[in-house]
């Protein structure tokens, strides 16, 4: 579903549509002790905030700027006292891409960079990368299929461009294996002129795409079929 889009249309398009999403959990160990003594300890807040910062900096150093690709860290851990350094801080955090060797590189990267960025704080760092599904491509002979079956049972304003995110979904592993198209289902209601995105609460779909939905999918079959 695809709450950018109004209910009665689909957002399509052929080639890379989503990315590869992996995640990335960082623990960073030190020495801990009191705030007042820094020169006793081994501060593991410092390491995380100069390895946040140099993480960032990957992305215009180690990538082709016409690539699309994101390292995001989205949570940081660590501390319970405004005057005791903690002796653990953990983040974690999401690198996404749609170019496999760009994601294989960064992988090591990743690994090699953090442990010597906290090195010389005098920390150790410790990364855990869980690779995700592959990156959604979108086979252009069957997309061109599923936008001319929608345009005839919708009209053709009704099927729109769609504009390539770096999300995820599994269905990357499908359309690894066999020509694939994954297209979006316009859920806003034509009452609201924007409506919360995906992954929060407030978002509520009108259910009337679910009509939408179907007939797509149903007169696509029939017609594969034939």
């Amino acid at each position: 579903i695809y709450p950018d889009a109004p209910v009665g249309t689909i957002s399509i398009s052929s080639g890379y549509i989503m990315a590869a999403p992996d995640e990335i959990y960082w623990t960073i160990k030190g020495k801990g002790g009191h705030a007042a003594q820094p020169h006793l300890n081994n501060d593991v807040i410092i390491s995380a905030s100069q390895l946040v910062v140099y993480l960032q900096s990957m992305l215009t150093k180690f990538k082709n700027p016409v690539i699309p690709g994101l390292l995001s860290v989205t949570a940081i851990h660590g501390g319970s006292a405004p005057n005791v350094f903690p002796d653990e801080v953990k983040l974690m955090g999401t690198l996404r891409s749609f170019d496999s060797d760009w994601r294989t590189k960064m992988h090591k990267m990743i690994v090699e960079k953090s442990t010597e960025i906290c090195k010389l704080y005098g920390t150790e760092c410790e990364v855990k990368i869980e690779g995700g599904y592959p990156a959604v491509f979108n086979n252009e002979k069957t997309t061109n299929f599923i936008q001319a079956t929608a345009k005839e049972i919708f009209g053709e304003k009704a099927v729109l461009d769609f504009e390539p995110k770096m999300w995820g979904e599994d269905f990357g592993f499908y359309a690894k294996e066999i020509p694939s198209t994954f297209w979006f289902l316009g859920v806003r209601s034509g009452s609201e002129t924007e409506m919360p995105g995906l992954h929060n609460s407030k978002m509520s779909p009108d259910e009337e795409a679910l009509v939408y939905g179907t007939a797509l999918f149903v007169e696509a079959v029939m017609r594969y079929f034939k």
